[in-house]
């Protein structure tokens, strides 16, 4: 073989017999071997001196690997399998007894004294029950690796070792466990150990690939899930970074976080680090900062408000130029880091309230729970609209900021046995609530509460700050009437300003009725469709009708004293409930059953202006007979 190293597979099967460990490791290995007289001149390289060449083996070179292992095997031949193994400089010396150890590595040291090799003292470790080799753990227990290293501990499918394969100077290699750096390696990592510690997940750990968060109720439970999760851990080979391990503590770092039995917290050093930044000098540096500072928004009440000028500058079509304004956008978010609340656990005992509001630019939510001492946060949320969502009606931002909120926090609003409250500063949200916002929001149980915009400080404040101004759309084109003018009724300005006086529209009302066609109409059938008259004033269901030409006058008097409903005409309104929608019946034959349609302010052509459609249900063919706008329903039929 050009390349005569062990396999590390069969090495490690060949120690498990071991109870003591010994660790050696060669001190510039690769230097011992001479290099065959004649063949220096193969090592020449250029300097500015000259051409030199090595007399020793230099670290490098091809065929040095094979090289070294070659002579080290043959150096310790009687040896190797019996109770030392070596790979390349790294001899791991292995014994049944304390004894018996000590004269194994005697023998060992002796043979490496004989052949004028050097041992790196700083890198061994002498009679010890745990031992370090090749990136392993050896113990009497068994072989365990690092979890930092925790791709390790997945086998590459056997036949799919090429998909790995990687161009080096020496030649092709190819992985046979998982390495780092592959796309599918979080998830892969991620099920295995899913499903070895699947009986736990939820219960009393978490785990985010290899990363263990253990939580309990009480100390002495908190063992018993430690020495559990501790023992899973030998059962399947693995291993713990002790360095980076805190056990029984009720403050301790996860993911990026603090977590302590109140709440989530940021961790204070990376709270110091905002605090200490320095004000951007390019792009890159302004990216740098908004991308370190995303990872906490999730604390941060208004974030998207606050970081909106900072956001803008990130746009290919905006100058990157720090001016006064931006340092003060830059100084408020650095400031809302260190007053930023403690986020409580949730606790799905507690009642939920969800607090959302909307501005002409950005949607926020805060999700809160009601503990014994008041309303505690969970959650925050904020997020800019999209250039479409800029042009939403003010009810329909406002749905907006719920569904968003719920959508975000779903794995604890969805489907919970009592209703939870949802707080808008939109009183008349309700009803305008759409189909298609209807079938999302019959997933979750709540109840929809008003509260004033100065009373709903909370999620109301990211739409009252002068620097959110900046993006906020083209006021102009959304301002624009997408009707002509000419469809507008005149408003006359004395009439606008004048103060009228309910008592002079009531008398202006009776006047009106007199010669107004739909009232005598209304008078002479009102006892059978609701109508009544109270006051000699005519009211349908406690609405006020208003003849045509008061109607601009009404609309425009100031703080009516009831409701006035204003109608084009009145309708044959019917006291019966509808029924339930019933589909059509399926036609049986052609052309038993026919849908008809007309186009109409079309171009007139041949007298023609408009085209009655007529449609077979059964065959779906369609007849196009050109008509006119005035067709009646007798010519029609």
């Amino acid at each position: 073989s050009t390349y005569p190293l062990p396999l590390i597979d069969e090495m490690l099967d060949r120690i498990r017999t071991g109870k003591i460990f010994t660790a050696l490791d060669l001190e510039n290995a690769y230097w011992l071997v001479r290099i065959k007289k004649g063949d220096e001149w193969k090592t020449a390289f250029r300097t500015r001196y000259g051409l030199f060449e090595y007399l020793v083996m230099p670290f490098g070179l091809s065929n040095c690997p094979g090289n070294f292992q070659a002579k080290v095997n043959s150096t310790f031949s009687d040896m190797i399998d019996v109770f030392v193994q070596i790979y390349l400089d790294d001899f791991l010396i292995y014994s049944q007894s304390h004894e018996e150890h000590v004269q194994h590595v005697r023998r060992v040291l002796k043979r490496v004294i004989d052949h004028k090799l050097s041992v790196n003292l700083k890198k061994c470790e002498f009679h010890s029950q745990r031992v370090k080799f090749l990136g392993y753990e050896v113990t009497p227990d068994g072989i365990h690796m690092y979890l930092k290293n925790a791709y390790w501990l997945v086998r590459i499918k056997k036949g799919d070792e090429w998909k790995t394969a990687f161009r080096t100077r020496y030649g092709l290699f190819e992985y046979l466990v998982m390495p780092f750096g592959l796309s599918n390696c979080p998830g892969n990592f991620q099920a295995k150990v899913n499903s070895t510690f699947s009986d736990m997940i939820d219960v009393f750990v978490q785990i985010y690939l290899d990363d263990f968060l253990i939580y309990s109720q009480s100390r002495e439970e908190h063992v018993q899930h430690v020495r559990r999760v501790l023992k899973r851990v030998i059962d399947h080979k693995l291993s713990v970074n002790l360095k980076k391990c805190e056990f029984h503590s009720q403050k301790v770092k996860f993911l990026g976080y603090e977590v302590t039995p109140d709440g989530i917290h940021m961790c204070a050093d990376r709270v110091e680090s905002i605090r200490n930044w320095a004000p951007p000098v390019n792009l890159k540096a302004l990216q740098s900062f908004l991308g370190f500072c995303n990872f906490y928004r999730g604390f941060i009440r208004n974030y998207s408000s606050i970081v909106t000028p900072m956001t803008n500058m990130t746009r290919k079509d905006v100058e990157c130029k720090w001016t006064p304004h931006l340092q003060k956008s830059f100084e408020d978010l650095k400031e809302a880091f260190v007053t930023a609340d403690v986020c409580r656990h949730f606790d799905p005992s507690l009642p939920i309230v969800l607090e959302t509001d909307a501005s002409d630019f950005a949607i926020s939510g805060v999700l809160s729970q009601r503990h014994k001492d008041g309303l505690h946060p969970v959650g925050f949320m904020s997020k800019k609209m999209q250039p479409a969502e800029l042009n939403y009606d003010t009810h329909d931002k406002e749905l907006l900021a719920i569904i968003e909120s719920l959508k975000g926090w779903r794995h604890y609003t969805m489907e919970t046995s009592t209703p939870f409250e949802i707080i808008t500063d939109h009183n008349n949200l309700k009803y305008f609530m759409t189909s298609k916002s209807l079938q999302f929001l019959s997933d979750f149980n709540f109840t929809l509460s008003h509260r004033p915009g100065k009373e709903n400080i909370v999620a109301d404040a990211l739409s009252r700050r002068e620097q959110d101004e900046l993006d906020i759309g083209d006021r102009q084109n959304q301002r624009k009437c997408l009707l002509p003018p000419h469809l507008f009724a005149v408003i006359d300005a004395n009439v606008q300003t004048e103060s009228t006086s309910y008592t002079h529209i009531e008398k202006m009302l009776r006047e009106a009725y007199q010669d107004d066609q739909y009232y005598n109409d209304g008078m002479q059938w009102m006892n059978d469709y609701g109508f009544h008259v109270n006051d000699d004033l005519l009211f349908y269901e406690e609405q006020l009708y208003v003849p045509e030409k008061l109607r601009l006058v009404i609309m425009n008097t100031t703080r009516p004293s009831r409701d006035i409903l204003v109608r084009t005409k009145l309708k044959n309104w019917s006291e019966e409930t509808t029924g339930l929608l019933q589909p059509l019946e399926v036609p049986s034959d052609r052309w038993t059953s026919v849908t008809i349609d007309f186009m109409v302010e079309l171009p007139e052509c041949q007298g023609f202006n408009a085209i009655m459609v007529v449609v077979d249900r059964f065959t779906k063919m369609s007849h196009f007979i050109p008509c006119k706008n005035t067709i009646t329903s007798e010519e029609a039929a």
